[in-house]
């Protein structure tokens, strides 16, 4: 009788860890879903295919919403970066996100969070890549879901000085842009076109080929 217990609890013990070495695996890519300061997820039902987007996989047009009931879910994301007021994390100023591109150059934007490791590790990659190629490209990293302070400190850690480093406290930005993971990069044409997406790793090699 013992061992059979034992063996049906060894079952249960395995069947009920499949779902979390699942989980483990969703992680490996990038940080889990964005919140907003509540907490709460601000994203549509619609959207969860992206969160299982691994480095390697990219969307290269921006969808409409599948339709869910809600008319404003159902438009077309905004194809360039939304007018929100955003705070320079070096200068304190407010700005507004959309005055950060520039006409004659893509812009690529880099959502990132202080607390993200993957954010963390990814930092020195997007700091040398702008930093290289400033002539061609507008990098910007949006950050949210913590403190400005530990922006700051994010920022003065990875010693970041070319990318145009910027805070939203309200997260409106992410909202409109849909960004439900981070670290995620968004890639615009100098006309507004969304050329890539990818939640993970730096993608540079796909980046330079498409500027």
């Amino acid at each position: 009788m013992a061992s059979t217990l034992s063996k049906a609890g060894m079952t249960r013990r395995l069947r009920n860890g499949v779902p979390m070495l699942g989980a483990a695996a969703l992680l490996l890519s990038a940080c889990g879903s964005a919140t907003g300061a509540s907490g709460a997820s601000d994203e549509t039902a619609g959207l969860s295919a992206e969160l299982s987007a691994t480095p390697s996989q990219t969307q290269p047009a921006i969808p409409a919403a599948p339709a869910t009931g809600n008319p404003s879910a159902n438009a077309p994301v905004q194809q360039v970066l939304p007018a929100v007021q955003v705070r320079e994390i070096t200068s304190g100023a407010d700005v507004d996100l959309a005055s950060l591109t520039v006409a004659s150059k893509p812009t690529l934007v880099w959502a990132w969070a202080p607390h993200c490791p993957y954010c963390n590790a990814e930092a020195p990659k997007v700091n040398d890549f702008a930093e290289n190629n400033a002539a061609g490209v507008t990098v910007v990293g949006v950050g949210t879901q913590d403190s400005f302070r530990e922006a700051e400190e994010f920022v003065a850690k990875h010693d970041l000085k070319q990318p145009a480093m910027v805070w939203d406290e309200s997260f409106e930005s992410w909202q409109v842009m849909r960004i439900n993971s981070m670290p995620t990069f968004i890639l615009l044409s100098a006309s507004g076109e969304m050329l890539l997406r990818v939640a993970g790793k730096f993608p540079e090699e796909q980046i330079r080929a498409l500027i």
